[in-house]
């Protein structure tokens, strides 16, 4: 049987909310057999950690025995990385794209331009190595401008992005440098992402995957059952699934 894992989430060290105890708490509470902690670091975001805040966090992961293992990650851009000082402490990086590296002025959140910017940083995202690549088909960096729109529109705008621009060579390529690389494609619970003939595609290619519920409120610890889902259905096996890769599950 797999175990339940959820290896995003976010603390008041960086946007998120409640501390690392409340997140642990809630993931033993519904009964999870491994939590992460992966918040913010080392790219020019506000809500970022700084350094101080990194090694603050790592003291109260790494300082205390939890119910259940109790990871220390951090997600970061294609060009972050774990200070020398806490590279025994930080047990795996996320990269993910949350902007645009050479800003591109879209004409639209349809600008063909744009995504294909988007698409190369992904590439290159990968090409920088780290251990998950984070959200891939969902929390995009959406063009909006002034456009107002709630979670759900912009989900569907992801939506309609993927199909328009995410073409099954790029996808192909993803999974190449995927797997070239040992990076884990995430399983994003909380968007649904990526889509199933994606999953299926790296699935085939060899990639291993991670889930994460990018949890930032506590109450949204744990909301992976959608991954698991995905999992079961695609016979995903252990062997391609994170946890059990690096050996922090058995």
């Amino acid at each position: 049987m797999i175990k339940r894992f959820d290896l995003h989430t976010h603390t008041h060290f960086s946007d998120g909310e409640g501390t690392v105890q409340e997140k642990v708490e809630k993931a033993v509470e519904l009964g999870l057999d491994l939590i992460a902690i992966t918040d913010h670091f080392d790219e020019p975001l506000n809500h970022r950690m700084t350094v101080q805040q990194l090694q603050e966090l790592s003291k109260i992961v790494k300082g205390k025995e939890y119910s259940i293992p109790v990871l220390l990650g951090i997600e970061t851009g294609i060009e972050g990385s774990v200070p020398l000082e806490l590279q025994g402490q930080v047990d795996f990086i996320i990269r993910s794209i949350h902007y645009l590296r050479k800003p591109v002025q879209a004409k639209s959140p349809y600008d063909p331009l744009y995504w294909e910017a988007y698409k190369e940083e992904i590439l290159a995202l990968l090409r920088a190595g780290g251990d998950v690549l984070g959200h891939v088909e969902g929390y995009m960096p959406l063009p909006l401008g002034d456009l107002k729109t709630t979670f759900e529109e912009r989900r569907e705008m992801e939506r309609e992005v993927a199909q328009k621009f995410f073409t099954k060579d790029w996808q192909e390529e993803v999974a190449r440098l995927a797997t070239k690389h040992r990076v884990a494609i995430e399983l994003h619970s909380f968007t649904k992402t990526p889509r199933l003939d994606f999953i299926r595609l790296c699935q085939e290619e060899g990639c291993i995957f991670s889930v994460g519920s990018d949890a930032h409120p506590t109450y949204n610890v744990g909301q992976i059952d959608w991954a698991f889902e995905v999992i079961e259905e695609l016979k995903i096996p252990k062997t391609q699934l994170l946890p059990y890769v690096k050996g922090w599950l058995e």
